[in-house]
């Protein structure tokens, strides 16, 4: 049975920025002395490059597309950060109100 990855590109595009956006809200939350505070914008830029790498290694897309999908999952996680951080704690049942940040 051969499956065409290509048709689920969109679903692990989403994966993808769900999770540079989860593991950089880690790694700030990780970071208590704040050494990184300058750099923080290099932390989903190189998520989003291994995790377009992977996909391109996964043969979801050939390499030459590479650069594309790093832009894409490094934009959309850059700049929906805030809206895709409130829509994750939303579906988990974390309240806004109770939490530390």
């Amino acid at each position: 049975m051969n499956i065409d990855l290509s048709r689920l590109l969109p679903a692990a595009v989403i994966a993808a920025i769900f999770l540079t956006v989860i593991l950089t809200e880690l790694i700030k939350k990780a970071d208590r002395n704040d050494r990184l505070k300058g750099y923080r914008i290099y932390i989903p830029a190189a998520l989003s490059l291994l995790e377009s790498a992977l996909l391109a290694f996964g043969e979801f897309f050939s390499w030459r597309q590479t650069p594309f999908y790093w832009a894409t999952i490094f934009a959309v996680s850059v700049f929906g950060y805030e809206a895709i951080y409130r829509k994750i704690r939303t579906w988990l049942g974390m309240d806004e109100s109770t939490s530390k940040d």
